[in-house]
Formats: structure tokens, C-alpha cells, sequence
């Protein structure tokens, strides 16, 4: 006798109700938004610039735009919300946001 959810699984798949469960799950589900950056730099000029410019995720006044811009319409969350998230230890905040760099250049801290 087949479980409950392969019996649920295999009704929804064969009267293709899953297709119209998909959007709406995405609706009730947590997501995390993350922003990634590497280098905060004002040199975008190669020949000044002894890495490869690519490195450089945003100038020092677009990355005050851009966290002034997640100030007000995300809620800034910390690695530990995350875990305690995970562990049932709390609720996410509405519009979590992380804010990440890689491989902590000295500018990261500086600007």
C-alpha cells in the first residue's frame, strides 16, 4: 500500500494541480536575499590598479547607495538569525537580507 504522500504526490502529478501549487508555494516560502561583494574601490583605472578591475564590486558611493537603498526595503539580518532560523530558535524578519565580502580586503573594513 503505497503512503499518503505517494498517493497525494501521484494525484497532484497526474491532474497537473502541482504546476498551480508551485507559484503559490514560492509565495509562503522564506527566502534569504544575499549580496555578495569582493572590493569597494574607488580606481576602476587598470593601470593604477594592480588586480583585476573585475574585483571591484562598487565604488564607495555606489555601496552607500546600495545599503542606503537596503536599509529601506530589506531588513538587514546577521549570520546568527540565519542559524537560528534554521535551528527553530526564531522567525525571519520580512525581506531578510545578508550582506557578504569576499575575502575581507582591507577596503571592505576602510569603506
Amino acid at each position: 500500500m503505497p503512503s499518503k504522500k505517494t498517493i497525494v504526490s501521484n494525484v497532484l502529478s497526474k491532474t497537473r494541480l502541482a504546476q498551480a501549487i508551485v507559484p503559490l508555494r514560492a509565495l509562503l516560502k522564506s527566502e534569504i536575499t544575499i549580496l555578495a561583494y569582493h572590493r569597494i574601490l574607488n580606481s576602476w583605472d587598470e593601470e593604477h590598479f594592480p588586480f583585476d578591475v573585475e574585483l571591484i564590486s562598487a565604488s564607495c558611493e555606489d555601496f552607500a547607495w546600495q545599503m542606503e537603498y537596503v536599509r529601506s526595503h530589506y531588513s538587514p539580518i546577521a549570520f546568527r538569525d540565519v542559524i537560528a532560523f534554521l535551528d527553530g530558535k526564531c522567525a525571519l524578519p520580512p525581506r531578510p537580507l545578508l550582506v557578504t565580502f569576499d575575502d575581507g580586503f582591507d577596503d571592505n573594513y576602510h569603506h
